[in-house]
């Protein structure tokens, strides 16, 4: 594999290798600061409103995350990739200098910033890959996509690292104020990706339609792979939002100070981080090499299914924290590389505009069905922990049926061939 690797990359031309270069970098730079991010605002949300509020946050992220994705779709056409995303870190970086300040003392910022956080990293990510699917030839991405996720992983550990480290000592707000310095290298990063990627030969030109009124919505309804793709992104999303209120149920009963919280949310997601790293970097790529790209598909809901079915036997915490990581693990890497394969066959205006429907819309609004099933579990005053496990078993058979269903089609098994 190694060996392999540095193959294809001795292949590369100078200005290909630059410009995977700044793409780590800035892959690197957005997964440090939401690794400082996540926690800090869940932690504090929490303080403020206790974990039986998540499903009244993610629901009121709907309407603004459907604000954010519409004034996206559209800005991006008038001014441009690099001029959005500078728009969009100042517009973060003043959250967080604020929120440092404010998430202590007023509910209102706290509840604002547990649901901006979600949507301004996708939003990151969005940008920076639609760049990487209209620049990257498709046999490459098996090896490159896997790479370049893994070196978001460090970024990952060493955001952790941070707030494992730092948490008590300093408080949980003022860690907000470390993540500018991600923001100003993460744009840097950026304006050498568009710098280098217009020096390379044969790529497509990033080009906007003046007719399109409808942003990304139109090339999803004419388009059975990208309904795929959006249907894979709720069923994960769906599920991971779950399995995140049970562990945070169980978290906030054993943790109650929420700066011991914050350093333990730390330290275990610097051992997700950790995974992830081992599989984005080799365990995607084995995976899809031995396994193929179809049955690398069936694997995750069917080893989502059979974590769920010993939760439902055996529900202790040890568990359900192993069900947590691995979702979160795979979440990560292999089903997010294994999603953005998916998109490589499309046009370039739908890497950008129906890529941003899903991967950000779609992708945080599949938390209001998930909110919507707490919510109706809570007014049943059952056992709602207990309870989410059957629903879970239900959406990943689901999952596994849908995917069994679309590998027969055609054209997935077209594309499955030029890989």
């Amino acid at each position: 594999m190694i060996q392999g690797l540095l193959k294809e990359i001795r292949s590369y031309s100078y200005f290909e290798k630059l410009f995977v270069l700044f793409v780590m970098l800035s892959s690197f730079c957005i997964t440090a600061e939401y690794s400082i991010t996540k926690p800090v605002s869940s932690s504090v949300f929490i303080a403020h409103f206790s974990t039986g509020f998540f499903p009244y946050a993610w629901l009121a992220m709907f309407p603004l995350n459907f604000v954010v994705i519409t004034l996206y779709n559209r800005c991006i056409s008038r001014f441009g990739c690099y001029k959005v995303m500078l728009y969009l870190v100042v517009a973060v970086i003043g959250t967080n200098v604020l929120g440092s300040f404010f998430l202590k003392d007023f509910r209102g910022v706290s509840f604002f910033h547990f649901v901006w956080k979600d949507i301004y990293v996708m939003l990151m990510f969005q940008n920076v890959w639609s760049i990487v699917h209209s620049t990257i030839k498709t046999h490459r991405a098996k090896y490159l996509y896997g790479l370049i996720y893994g070196v978001g992983g460090l970024g990952s550990v060493l955001g952790s690292s941070i707030t494992a480290l730092l948490a008590v000592k300093v408080g949980s707000e003022k860690l907000l104020l470390s993540t500018a310095f991600f923001y100003a290298v993460l744009m840097l990063g950026y304006h050498y990706i568009l710098k280098v990627r217009a020096k390379l030969d044969q790529v497509e030109p990033i080009v906007w339609s003046s007719k399109d009124t409808t942003g990304g919505f139109k090339w999803i309804a004419s388009s059975k792979l990208l309904q795929f793709i959006l249907l894979l992104v709720v069923f994960m999303q769906v599920a991971s939002t779950l399995i995140d209120f049970q562990f945070s149920t169980y978290l906030q009963n054993l943790f109650p100070d929420k700066d011991m919280r914050t350093s333990y949310t730390g330290q275990l997601f610097s051992f997700v981080h950790f995974f992830n790293i081992f599989l984005q970097f080799f365990g995607s790529w084995l995976v899809i090499h031995f396994l193929g790209f179809k049955t690398s598909h069936q694997m995750m809901p069917l080893l989502f299914l059979c974590n769920a079915l010993v939760f439902k036997f055996f529900p202790i915490f040890q568990w359900l924290t192993f069900e947590f990581c691995m979702i979160k693990a795979f979440d990560y890497s292999l089903f997010t590389i294994l999603k953005e394969m998916l998109y490589l066959p499309l046009k370039t205006e739908a890497k950008f505009k129906a890529k941003a429907v899903i991967d950000v819309f779609a992708y945080r609004s599949a938390r209001i069905l998930a909110s919507f099933t707490i919510i109706a579990l809570q007014m049943l005053q059952g056992n709602t922990v207990k309870t989410l496990s059957w629903i879970l078993l239900a959406i990943f058979l689901a999952w596994l049926f849908l995917v069994m269903k679309m590998f027969k089609r055609q054209e997935l098994l077209l594309f499955k061939k030029s890989l």
